[in-house]
């Protein structure tokens, strides 16, 4: 009895060994993810990665726990350090361009948006966000170079329209910038933001007549648009001529009655009146 007994013993402490070696820690580690226990398998991953630093799946389950504990920054580490040693896998990009986009790192966002296109997906659908991370990443000239992409495609959202002629003035193509917003207004109408943005552009261009001309036209028939009657007093003071300067402080003064001064407003009050004198 006393032998069955210390059997028994033997058995129930053998089954409750912790896990040692690489392949009981990194199962043991997968088991307590799939079960939710995600302090465990991050125990367990990390113990097992002592032993081998370059596994793909303990690089990536321990990744994965990471990202469901919402620290998507470690999730990323992992994610990278199993990534440079099997580049391309569409699996760890995905895992990526999750926990990448959660944290504004555009820089990897675009990198695994580049490998799932590689990998199979269509590059179109990706296109507008690729423009938009390239844009935050400060690669303007490839997100200049994907919007039109759309463009040239055909599209019917306002907001291309809007966003590339915004990043053709940043790489100095002002003429093409023109050109986008002229043709958005007649597909679209004369929207307030169009005119405004048309009217920054030819003042760009040093067409300070037409700029003036076209916020004259639209305030003519939209006389409340006072975003625009402020952008017309900007335009004016441009000019060098005393008439255009004088309409200019009078349409400031009139602005600042009615929606009440500020330190900007008041400076360039100053400014032309000193002008003036």
């Amino acid at each position: 009895m006393k032998l069955i007994l210390l059997l028994l013993t033997f058995f129930c402490l053998s089954c409750t060994k912790a896990p040692q070696t690489f392949k009981e820690l990194q199962t043991a580690g997968q088991n307590a993810f799939i079960e939710g226990d995600y302090s465990s398998a991050k125990q367990y991953l990390n113990k097992a990665l002592q032993i081998k630093p370059s596994d793909r799946d303990a690089l990536y389950y321990l990744g994965q726990t990471f990202q469901k504990l919402h620290n998507d920054d470690s999730a990323v580490y992992y994610f990278k350090r199993a990534d440079i040693l099997f580049p391309n896998n569409r699996e760890l990009n995905l895992a990526i361009y999750k926990s990448a986009n959660t944290i504004n790192d555009y820089e990897n966002t675009i990198k695994a948006i580049n490998v799932l296109i590689k990998t199979g997906d269509a590059p179109e659908p990706y296109y507008l966000e690729l423009a938009n991370l390239n844009l935050k990443n400060g690669n303007i000239i490839v997100s200049f170079q994907l919007l039109r992409k759309i463009w040239e495609n055909g599209t019917d959202s306002p907001g291309i329209y809007l966003g590339l002629g915004n990043v053709a003035v940043q790489v100095d193509s002002v003429d093409f910038a023109i050109k986008i917003i002229k043709e958005a207004i007649e597909k679209f109408g004369e929207k307030e933001q169009f005119v405004n943005d048309l009217a920054i552009y030819l003042v760009e261009a040093h067409e300070l007549p037409k700029a003036e001309k076209l916020l004259r036209n639209y305030l003519d028939k939209y006389p409340n648009a006072q975003n625009l009657r402020r952008k017309l007093a900007k335009t004016l003071s441009l000019y060098d001529t005393k008439d255009k300067t004088e309409e200019s402080l009078k349409l400031y003064k009139k602005i600042r009655q009615v929606y009440g001064g500020s330190n900007e407003l008041d400076s360039i009050i100053v400014v032309l009146q000193q002008k003036l004198q």
